[in-house]
């Protein structure tokens, strides 16, 4: 199995809808995950309000699954009272972060229970 890696010729979360040096501070995130998640199964992502999670879990997310050589989904667990914001943010992600080479590789979906999910 491959390791993921943050290329940002696929995936770069500098766009114009923030700053440079957000956008510079949000990639070093993914690529400080992507490297625990290759000696550790997950990692709780948590700093404060406005600073960019979502985009940077969506970029983990996206690292990963073009890095992977089997399918199967990448799971992102959001509090319920953010779940109808990660869908609007995902399409933003899709246009904004993604190249256009890999954007038509990633499909999204939300459950909003359990039994959905497993479904």
């Amino acid at each position: 199995m491959s390791h993921a890696a943050f290329d940002p010729a696929l995936v770069s979360l500098l766009n114009d809808r923030i700053s440079e040096e957000d956008a510079r501070r949000q990639e070093q995130a993914t690529q400080e995950i992507l490297r625990r998640l290759r000696s550790q199964p997950g990692v709780i992502l948590a700093d404060e309000v406005g600073m960019g999670k979502t985009f940077v879990a969506l970029a983990v997310a996206a690292c990963t699954l073009l890095a992977r050589e089997h399918s199967g989904p990448v799971v992102i667990m959001v509090p319920s009272n953010l779940r109808d914001k990660w869908p609007k943010d995902w399409e933003v992600f899709q246009e904004k972060c993604l190249s256009a080479a890999v954007r038509e590789q990633f499909q999204a979906r939300t459950a909003n229970s359990g039994v959905e999910f497993l479904r």
